[in-house]
Parts: C-alpha cells; structure tokens; sequence
C-alpha cells in the first residue's frame, strides 16, 4: 500500500536534521507531494516532521485511458499567415 506524502510548511528556521528528513523523503518545495510505500521507516520519518507534512492515500489517475480524447474543430486562422 502506498501513501501520498505533501510539504505544507517551510524549511526556514527549522532543525537540520527535520530538513535532513523532508530531503530523504524526497520533498522540495511546499505543496511538492511523493507517494512511498507504508513501511515503518516511512511512518518513523513522518512521525518526525508530522508538524511539516499532510498524509493521506494517493489519489487514482484522472483518466483511464479508454476513450480517446476529442477535439471540437474551428474555423479560425488562429494566427497563421496567408491561409486564407
């Protein structure tokens, strides 16, 4: 099973090894997100900077791929020279 790990606090002004643990969990930026595996060693690094990160299950894909996408047709030029 897998978990979705986001940032939603800065790094500024915290411990070095709290910044030590968001960089091995691979998140960079705030509202950056990673899915890991659930393992205890995921859960002991969350527990750790459970203050800086949201947990949850990660979301299904948006689409499935069944159904081709369509496209409606236009008329205009959209900005190209001399067809018309």
């Amino acid at each position: 099973m897998n978990i979705r790990i986001t940032l939603i606090r800065g790094l500024a002004g915290k411990k070095e090894r709290h910044r030590g643990t968001i960089k091995a969990l691979g998140l960079k930026r705030i509202g950056s997100s990673v899915i890991k595996e659930d393992n205890p060693q995921i859960r002991g690094m969350i527990a750790r900077v459970s203050y800086m990160v949201k947990v949850n299950e990660p979301r299904p894909p948006e689409r499935s791929g069944g159904e081709p996408r369509t496209f409606k047709k236009c008329g205009a030029n959209h900005g190209k020279k001399g067809a018309g």
